[in-house]
């Protein structure tokens, strides 16, 4: 089910400044955007966004030529994204490859029957997902996305800091009760944990001014940004 935008816009006005969130958004964003476009400029050919939603990438970005961008959601949302992108009639800026599927199922059976090339190298967007998965969901994404990972690969991630279970997070918490899941995890242990699969990372506080641009996050919004390596 496809939330309803102006539902969650007016919660989140209710428990946080715009502005914050905004603050937010803009460094997650231009850190994955920088780091996407430099792995393609690498020679990364293959592009793979879980629960991708609206992401605009395909038609935003300057992608080098050849480069392809599965984008895997729930069929609903594949489905809504497809219309919504054809009535646009915005010019692809790479090749997208939809690929409907739930990622609580053989997701990545589909992602191979879609033409995705295992063997090789591949940039991975989890972005906006970890934290509504249990701990063992996540293990068990990262296992099978790591699977699927030749040597070269790149992995971006976000997770909320621990801290957020606690008093700092509850607005969060709140707002995302209000339109109706739950966020299920928070880790600090990144670095080592992805280590555990053989990725070798970099990893960034969201409020850290060394990757803002110029914005200042708070740490109301404490999340973890990651970058990280696949060497095999």
């Amino acid at each position: 089910m496809i939330p309803d935008v102006n539902v969650l816009l007016t919660s989140i006005s209710s428990s946080w400044q715009m502005g914050d969130l905004a603050a937010y958004v803009a460094v997650r964003t231009r850190y994955f955007d920088d780091h996407l476009v430099a792995a393609a400029r690498g020679g990364i050919k293959q592009v793979v966004t879980l629960a991708a939603g609206l992401d605009g990438r395909t038609v935003r970005l300057d992608w080098p030529t050849g480069t392809k961008v599965y984008e895997l959601d729930l069929p609903d949302m594949i489905a809504f994204k497809d219309a919504m992108l054809a009535k646009s009639q915005m010019p692809l800026r790479c090749e997208r490859c939809s690929v409907a599927a739930d990622l609580n199922a053989d997701w990545e059976t589909k992602l191979l029957d879609a033409g995705f090339d295992p063997t090789a190298p591949t940039a991975w967007l989890v972005e906006g997902l970890l934290p509504y998965l249990t701990p063992d969901a996540g293990d068990a994404l990262i296992a099978k996305l790591t699977q699927l990972s030749a040597s070269g690969s790149e992995l971006l991630i976000e997770q909320l800091h621990k801290v957020t279970e606690g008093e700092t997070g509850r607005p969060m918490r709140e707002v995302v009760k209000s339109i109706g899941t739950t966020l299920r995890s928070a880790r600090d242990d990144l670095p080592s944990w992805l280590a555990e699969y053989g990725w070798r990372t970099e990893m960034n506080a969201s409020y850290d001014p060394a990757i803002g641009h110029g914005r200042i996050v708070p740490k109301s919004l404490a999340l973890w940004i990651v970058h990280g390596v696949l060497a095999k």
